[in-house]
């Protein structure tokens, strides 16, 4: 791939299997495309490592063991990396294609998000961050470049595992670049020292602020003086981040120790958000979008069908009937002669035959007379043997007592009346509440009656009880629900659920909840469980006002006390009680813990003191003794630094000077 144009890759196919279809852009650790896998006919997404990197065998053993590590992060805001593989050589990994481009693409376009848009964009990629961050998986190099939408503008974060096997690797960047992206390096990168996770908080929270303002923080002239300028400074409160302007200074602190992590970036960006309107739609900036290669083309069309027929589904070919429109003749063949051969119709002999002879003369008119005489006597005669038999088979037919059906089903209900020489037909369906649906709830004649054999049993099938409206639940207690269905006719499925507007214990709804349902219909409930638990925000060094603000959205109240502290400056939140990460019901009231400040005390008057007995006298004010000057260093105090009344804080030392 030396030498080679993102373009020249086009329409090349890898592990015989994804077709390159477009360029997307290059990278640090390689060439981006947008491909088609012919295996399962979708679009993804192939990532083709740079050369350099492919002849750097450190590299490329620390890349496969993160892309397997990376393989294994399932999170609905983290891209899912789909297979990998090899191409003469050259290395490839094969995601999930997104087609709402990514932050960068959106940032470059001159788009910029509003507070309810970067709070939904920090939400969702710190919930990736944590959960990588639960698995021991830190991404090292989070950009707006790694931020990137579908096309419903949900967020993946995409190269888990790919900054680390870089930071190893022995190449630099094209255009000359250092690897990784240095402009959103977090303090400690920029030292060199040990990452964690938090590494990934502090980039996520300059992302914030430049998807907000359309300005990367602390961004100079040189790379050295981007890295420098962060080292040592706390980026303090960004105005236009409006209420979100507390949780990214917390996530950009310059000390780790200060700085949240992932998991409460999460809680606190969730409370947030209950006092936002709805974020608007992203300004979506899309892949590219090539015409994808029909991969049924070579089934979409079969092979054309016979003339003269229709393809039928097994695939045989239906032709006319033989010999269509050659009826007349075949008629006229049926007398055995030509089709005008009209010998035979005028009494002469056929062809080669005897002519026919006249039948015999009949007897005279007497005898006629008395023949047309006898036969009205013989069809009387015939006419009652008939009735005769008949009435004689009848007597002698078996009859057989129509048994009782009502109740059973139509199949046993037929089953019995076979057993009685009948038969069972359905002639109707009703409903009946005393009859169970597709059982019998009549029969015609009534049961006894003596029927012939074979004879008919008329039934109808009961369809069980009418439907009827579920009742109005609104209000009642779970058990109240379940005894209204049961008087009903209804069956109950209940379930709980949190709600912010309906007391625990109430219904707060059920399904379904309107129309004409049939008996022992299951209706579905939820019943509240009041309001869910919150979980108390970090707020340690936040000001009072926004901690207020926060924990009102919460629905939490607030309780001051002052305390002395001697790291955390005077108006900013030192603690709270309960402690950050507990859970408390909503309404409760959390004890914020303001500093004062240090605790100050006046430097005692030492003069004329022993060394040891001013000692005594500085410690008992929570003062200790610093460094003794003086040719005798446990001889008489003449002097002390800071000077006898100064006002200092708690523990400071107080240097002596004696003789």
């Amino acid at each position: 791939m030396a030498g080679s144009h993102l373009l020249d890759q086009v329409g090349r196919v890898l592990g015989g299997r994804y077709r390159l279809l477009a360029a997307i852009g290059s990278g640090a650790s390689g060439q981006v495309y947008r491909a088609w896998d012919t295996s399962l006919a979708r679009d993804v997404a192939i990532k083709l490592l740079h050369a350099p990197l492919t002849t750097d065998g450190a590299f490329l053993r620390r890349f496969q063991a993160e892309a397997r590590s990376a393989a294994g992060l399932s999170h609905p805001n983290i891209v899912s990396v789909l297979d990998s593989g090899d191409d003469n050589g050259e290395p490839y990994l094969v995601m999930e294609f997104l087609a709402g481009g990514s932050l960068r693409d959106m940032l470059d376009s001159g788009a910029l998000l509003d507070q309810p848009q970067v709070a939904a964009l920090g939400l969702q990629a710190a919930s990736a961050l944590a959960y990588a961050h639960s698995r021991g998986v830190v991404h090292r190099d989070i950009k707006p470049a790694n931020l990137l939408f579908d096309h419903r503008g949900s967020l993946r974060i995409v190269d888990f595992g790919v900054a680390r096997a870089l930071a190893e690797a022995s190449w630099t960047e094209p255009m000359g670049g250092l690897v990784g992206t240095v402009r959103y390096a977090s303090p400690e990168q920029a030292l060199g020292a040990p990452t964690d996770g938090k590494a990934d908080v502090y980039a996520l929270g300059l992302v914030m602020v430049e998807a907000v303002t359309g300005r990367l923080p602390f961004l100079s002239d040189t790379t050295v003086a981007t890295l420098m300028a962060r080292v040592g400074t706390d980026l303090g409160s960004v105005a236009e981040l409006g209420v979100l302007a507390g949780i990214v200074e917390s996530a950009t602190r310059c000390s780790v120790a200060q700085r949240s992590d992932a998991a409460s970036l999460v809680g606190r960006l969730q409370a947030a958000m209950t006092g936002l309107p709805s974020p608007a739609p992203l300004p979506l900036v899309q892949s590219p979008n090539p015409a994808e290669p029909d991969p049924f083309a070579s089934t979409r069309h079969g092979a054309a069908d016979p003339p003269g027929g229709t393809r039928t589904h097994e695939g045989t070919t239906v032709g006319p009937p033989d010999g269509y429109g050659h009826g007349a003749g075949a008629a006229a063949t049926l007398h055995g002669g030509s089709p005008f051969d009209t010998g035979t119709l005028h009494g002469g002999s056929p062809p080669g035959g005897e002519p026919s002879a006249e039948p015999a003369a009949m007897p005279g008119a007497a005898a006629a007379r008395r023949r047309r005489r006898r036969w009205p006597w013989m069809l009387l005669a015939l006419f009652v043997l008939g009735l005769g038999v008949a009435g004689a088979s009848w007597l002698l037919l078996p009859s057989y007592p129509e048994p009782g059906v009502v109740g059973l089903t139509e199949q046993n209900a037929a089953a019995v009346l076979r057993r009685s020489h009948l038969r069972l037909e359905v002639v109707g369906h009703r409903y009946d509440t005393a009859v169970r649906a597709g059982s019998v709830a009549s029969q015609s004649p009534a049961p006894g009656t003596a029927l012939g054999g074979g004879a008919q049993v008329s039934v109808t099938l009961s369809e069980g009880p009418p439907p009827r409206p579920v009742p109005n639940l609104s209000g009642d207690t779970g058990q109240a629900a379940a005894a209204q269905l049961s008087a009903a006719g209804f069956g109950e499925s209940v379930s709980d659920s949190y709600s912010e507007t309906v007391p625990s214990g109430q219904v707060i709804s059920w399904s379904p909840s309107s129309g004409m349902h049939s008996y022992g219909t299951v209706v579905s409930v939820t019943v509240s469980k009041g309001p869910k638990p919150r979980k108390v925000p970090s707020l340690s060094g936040d000001g009072l006002d926004h901690a207020r603000r926060l924990l009102a959205a919460l629905g939490l109240g607030v309780s001051k006390q002052e305390v002395y502290s001697s790291s955390v400056k005077a108006g900013k939140v030192v603690a709270t009680v309960p402690s950050a990460g507990q859970s408390v019901q909503r309404g409760s009231t959390i004890t914020v813990e303001v500093s004062k400040g240090p605790q100050m005390v006046v430097v005692p008057q030492l003069f004329g003191h022993g060394e040891s007995r001013a000692a005594d006298m500085l410690s008992r004010r929570g003062l200790s003794a610093g460094p003794v000057y003086g040719p005798d260093p446990t001889g008489t105090v003449l002097a002390s630094n800071p000077s006898p009344g100064s006002k200092v804080p708690v523990g400071t030392a107080v240097a002596l000077y004696t003789v």
